[in-house]
Formats: structure tokens, C-alpha cells, sequence
């Protein structure tokens, strides 16, 4: 019988309130922000780089979605796959994913408050 690797809750609890965190500060946010936010800084123009406020709800999304989608598969995958070091990278990674995306996050909330 196969035992299911459990990864390292610790990281997996960081990675679940960093999107959080993004998703409240961005309700919080959300009256105070300009119309347009810069998003697409390597885009020739400046109209081009510009989106919407409401497509910053993207990078909270995308967030949750990386957590859910790498906590299903370590669920299925682990018990296949038992080799703990390989997940707890597959989760510091996941981790490094997350804090990217929160900075991009906190520098375009940043930049136009």
C-alpha cells in the first residue's frame, strides 16, 4: 500500500495567503485605483501598455489557480512519485512563483496610487 506524501504544509499555507492577500488588497484597493493601470511595460506605446483596472483581478486569479492546480497534483501525484525532495522543490518553486506575481502586484498598485 502506498503512502501519500503530505509536502510541507507551512509553504503551502504561505503560497494560499499571499493570493489571499492580493485578492483582499485589491477589493480594498479597488475605489482608489486609477482607470487605466500600466501592465504591459515592453509595448512600444503608452496607450498600448495600459489596461483596464478591473484585468488586475487577473494576477489574485492566476494565483489561486497555480495553488489549487500544484495542490491537486502533489495530492494525485505524490503517492506515484515518492520522493520528498522532488516536492518540496516542486513547492519552494511554486513559492518563488507566488512571491513574482505578488511584487508585480504590489508594483502596479504602487505605481499608480
Amino acid at each position: 500500500m502506498h503512502q501519500t506524501l503530505v509536502p510541507n504544509q507551512k509553504l503551502i499555507k504561505f503560497n494560499l495567503a499571499i493570493s489571499l492577500s492580493m485578492g483582499v488588497g485589491l477589493l480594498i484597493m479597488f475605489g482608489r485605483l486609477q482607470p487605466t493601470l500600466p501592465l504591459f511595460y515592453s509595448l512600444p506605446t503608452k496607450e498600448a501598455s495600459l489596461i483596464a483596472k478591473e484585468w488586475l483581478a487577473v494576477i489574485p486569479g492566476v494565483s489561486l489557480l497555480i495553488n489549487g492546480l500544484h495542490w491537486l497534483m502533489t495530492k494525485h501525484l505524490s503517492s506515484r512519485l515518492n520522493q520528498p525532495t522532488i516536492w518540496q522543490l516542486f513547492w519552494q518553486m511554486t513559492t518563488l512563483i507566488q512571491i513574482l506575481l505578488a511584487m508585480s502586484f504590489v508594483r502596479i498598485i504602487w505605481i499608480t496610487y
